[in-house]
C-alpha cells in the first residue's frame, strides 16, 4: 500500500486538515489557497456551501475572537522587536585578547542555543550563553553586526533593527600603572611618581 504524504501548514505547522482549530486559521487558509489551490478546494469548497448548525457557529465565533487576540499579540511583539536594540559589547580582557557580549537577541523569535552554534561555526570560535547573552572570544564586532542583520532578515523577516557597538576598556593593574609611570618619569615626560595602592603623586 502506498504511503500517504501529509501536507503541513507553513503558518501553524499542523497538518492542513487541522488548520481550522487554531488561532491563525484565516492565515492558514490564505496560505493554503495561494500555495496549494487544489488541496484548498478539496478541503473548503464544499464547506463554504454547507449550512452550519448553531454549535459550529459558536465555535467559529470563538476561534475568530482567539484569532483576533493572537493578531494583536503578534502585532505587539513585532512592535517590541522593531523598537528593540541589540548591543554588541567588546570587552578587553588583556592588551591583546578581546571577547564579545551580544545583548538583546532574546526579544526576537530566534533560538539562542541554535544561534550559539551558528555563531561558533561562522566565526570558528567558542560561543556560550550567559544570562540570555551570547559570549564569543575575539575582536569580531563589525563582522558580528553584519551577521546579526543577515540572520534577523532571513530567519525573522526583520530589517533595520538598531544595533549599537560599545567597547568596555579593561581596568589597568597596579603593575601596569606603575610601569607606565616609571616609563614617563624615565622619559622626562612626567614629574609624578607612582605609589602602590594610591594615585600618581607629585615627586
Amino acid at each position: 500500500m502506498a504511503l500517504v504524504e501529509t501536507l503541513y501548514c507553513k503558518v501553524c505547522t499542523f497538518p492542513v486538515d487541522f488548520c481550522d482549530y487554531n488561532k491563525k486559521a484565516t492565515k492558514c487558509k490564505a496560505w493554503l489557497e495561494e500555495t496549494h489551490p487544489a488541496e484548498y478546494q478539496k478541503l473548503y469548497a464544499n464547506k463554504e456551501n454547507e449550512d452550519v448548525d448553531e454549535k459550529t457557529k459558536k465555535v467559529e465565533e470563538s476561534l475568530k475572537k482567539m484569532e483576533l487576540r493572537q493578531e494583536k499579540k503578534d502585532k505587539k511583539e513585532l512592535e517590541d522587536q522593531q523598537n528593540s536594540k541589540i548591543i554588541i559589547k567588546t570587552i578587553e580582557r588583556t592588551k591583546r585578547k578581546r571577547s564579545i557580549e551580544i545583548q538583546g537577541l532574546e526579544v526576537f523569535p530566534l533560538n539562542l542555543k541554535k544561534l550559539s552554534k551558528k555563531f561558533s561555526n561562522k566565526f570558528a570560535t567558542g560561543c556560550s550563553i550567559v544570562d540570555n547573552k551570547l559570549v564569543l572570544q575575539g575582536d569580531l564586532a563589525d563582522d558580528i553586526e553584519i551577521f546579526i542583520n543577515q540572520l534577523l532578515k532571513e530567519e525573522a523577516g526583520l530589517d533595520g533593527i538598531k544595533v549599537e557597538k560599545i567597547v568596555a576598556k579593561r581596568k589597568k593593574t597596579e603593575e601596569e600603572l606603575a610601569a607606565e609611570a616609571a616609563a614617563a618619569i624615565a622619559n622626562g615626560t612626567s614629574t609624578a611618581k607612582y605609589v602602590k595602592g594610591d594615585e600618581l603623586k607629585k615627586a
